[in-house]
């Protein structure tokens, strides 16, 4: 199913004119070679391309990027196999540049490796290809490669220029004097190309194999191997495969490598096109995690994926307007009453979206050379919609909540001293097919959650601690089957034992701030919160003592006030604490603290407000 998608995926692109045409692949040119007639450089220019763009503090700011250009196409090689018509620095020059030098060698796995080997295969395979073509820019490309010699290049001022740039860097030539002259576009060049290329795709060479295609139910030449996937995170710089057989183990029927899988060679392209093309284009990463995603429906297909990124973090071109934003939190709220209006996102921001248009989501992980597949999620985009609303409702515990990226989630799940900066990928997997599917969450996501509130000690993250609230009071709920029992803010109706026992703890460790004459170095809440989460019954007296304590230092108006709330909580109560709190009720001790510490920190007008409502009452 999912390579038939990206094969239908790429067809799409295809009628859009967004791929690449066949035999051909779009490459990031950041330097263009100017080459003279006699082969000598004439000059080298940086060719990437400004782009504007909004950082998380509103400034505009330019990043240049590469140009994007037609190039023949690559075939992937762990060897050292030169390509026709060559981009790459080590190929085209045979040099490294390494502590402000240039040399003929560069380190790999702290060893120095000759790349002479580089230029001499491009040499040899160039000038080969080439070979019979005569026009001004493939003459001049031809004396490039005759008379350039890397061990005589060591101070060439052009690629002092570049300096470590040379590292990344990828390069186009043209020649100077007539910038209209570019090799790969040169008429003879790509004529020859595409000879070879169709030459070598349509023969069926000794040892080919055709059979019925997998993915199109024709007979076909089935593809030997299938080519690799580039710009994954966590993967190698030269690609990794989707698809691939390395291990006899492997192999039934007598097939030999990728002949196992039975996919022709046109879905092979097609499959391995789009993937790259989607990866390139709508990615969310999460460590070595890359999620992508994409829908086929050719009128509302980006707009559902914008809005799919603006959801988890990542936000497109008109995704980040104040009217899109807007609508976006319609969509939460809408959510929380069950149901979702399309016509309030059909807005000129977003265009018209078909909420039955299928939509894609897939968990990619490479190693060092194959992708590996953490989950493929198929649904209709309104009711992904909804259940990604229903997520981002959920885990609100503030009417003022901004939406909150997985990432972030991700993020809090980590102790704020720890040195690890990665999560399991098999958590994630499972957070996100909780939140796409409308599932409950994880048993491990909760006590995650709980466990990093308690043991916290840095009270600054206070954005950390409310995510994880809100997160807790979501797998709390979803647990009871979506039936609500915890609110966004307090709720005063709810007689649950362990979140009356969170309220308490919050109201005793304001009074103990309250009636300090300075700051405290040591709150109850550093000395008491984690047993008293899990042990209520053992801690709850002692601070109750140290509650009188702390009355008879504060006015007559907040003694009333202190009293009456500790006192309502108390009969609520029955003056009898649970003696453990297991798991699920350890959240609601959370929630209830978060709750009534949120409350409590309200504005110093309205909680003068409310000292004197209810003193009045009071009296």
């Amino acid at each position: 199913m999912l390579i038939k998608s990206l094969c239908d995926y790429y067809d799409m692109l295809a009628k859009k004119g967004k791929t690449a045409p066949n035999g051909y692949e779009y490459v990031g040119i950041t330097h263009t070679i100017f080459l003279k007639e006699n082969g000598s450089i004439g000059y080298i220019a940086n060719c990437r391309e400004p782009n504007e763009y909004t950082d998380k503090k509103g400034k505009t700011k330019v990043k240049y990027e590469p140009k994007e250009v037609l190039f023949p196409k690559r075939v992937s090689s762990p060897k050292v196999s030169s390509e026709f018509i060559e981009h790459r620095r080590p190929y085209i020059f045979g040099l490294a540049f390494d502590n402000g030098e240039f040399h003929t060698w560069e380190l790999k796995s702290g060893k120095k490796q000759d790349i002479l080997k580089y230029f001499r295969k491009f040499k040899e395979d160039n000038l080969k290809f080439i070979e019979g073509i005569d026009s001004p820019i493939v003459n001049a490309y031809r004396n490039f490669m005759l008379n350039w010699n890397p061990e005589n290049e060591l101070n060439n001022e052009h690629l002092k220029a570049i300096g470590k740039d040379l590292k990344n860097a990828k390069f186009e030539f043209r020649l100077a004097g007539n910038v209209r002259e570019i090799l790969q576009e040169d008429e003879q060049v790509k004529k020859r190309w595409e000879q070879r290329y169709f030459s070598d795709s349509n023969e069926d060479s000794k040892g080919a194999v055709i059979s019925q295609c997998g993915i199109y139910g024709q007979n076909e030449k089935i593809s030997c191997t299938h080519n690799a996937v580039k710009g994954l995170v966590g993967g190698q710089s030269s690609g990794c495969k989707l698809v691939c057989f390395n291990n006899e183990s492997d192999e039934s029927y007598g097939k030999a490598q990728s002949y196992n899988s039975n996919v022709s060679e046109k879905a092979m392209r097609k499959y391995t096109e789009a993937l790259g093309y989607i990866v390139d284009k709508n990615r969310i990463t999460i460590d070595d995690m890359n999620i992508i995603y994409w829908s086929c429906d050719k009128e509302s297909g980006e707009k559902c994926e914008d809005i799919f990124a603006k959801f988890f973090g990542k936000s497109e071109n008109d995704m980040d307007s104040e009217t899109t934003e807007k609508s976006i939190r319609e969509l939460i709220k809408d959510a929380k009453k069950g149901n979702i209006n399309f016509d309030k996102i059909s807005d000129e921001n977003l265009g018209k979206i078909n909420e039955d248009s299928d939509f894609y989501i897939v968990g990619l992980k490479p190693n060092s050379s194959r992708i590996a597949i953490k989950f493929f999620y198929k649904n209709k985009f309104g009711k992904l919609l909804y259940n990604i609303a229903k997520h981002q409702s959920d885990i609100q515990i503030s009417e003022d909540g901004k939406l909150v990226p997985l990432w972030q989630i991700k993020n809090t799940m980590i102790p704020e001293k720890s040195k690890k900066t990665a999560v399991d990928p098999e958590i994630i997997a499972r957070i996100f097919k909780a939140i796409i599917d409308g599932s409950k969450y994880p048993e491990m996501l909760l006590n995650n959650m709980v466990t990093r509130f308690k043991l916290s000690e840095d009270e600054t993250h206070y954005l950390a601690q409310k995510m994880r609230a809100g997160v807790i009071k979501a797998c709390l709920n979803r647990k009871l089957k979506n039936k609500e029992e915890f609110k966004m803010s307090l709720d005063e109706n709810n007689k649950n034992a362990a979140y009356l026992c969170g309220r308490l703890f919050a109201i005793l460790e304001k009074l103990q701030q309250n009636a300090a004459s300075s700051k405290l170095n040591r709150t109850i809440k550093d000395a008491y919160f984690s047993s008293a989460s899990s042990r209520p019954a053992s801690i709850f007296p002692q601070i109750l003592k140290l509650s009188n304590y702390h009355l008879a230092k504060l006015e007559d108006k907040n003694k009333i006030f202190y009293n009456k709330l500790i006192s309502s909580i108390m009969d609520d109560i029955s003056g009898e604490f649970p003696k453990h709190l297991k798991l699920d009720d350890q959240g609601k001790f959370i929630i209830g603290y978060y709750h009534q510490n949120s409350d409590l920190y309200k504005s110093k007008k309205e909680i003068e407000n409310n000292y004197d409502e209810k003193n009045e009452e009071e009296i």
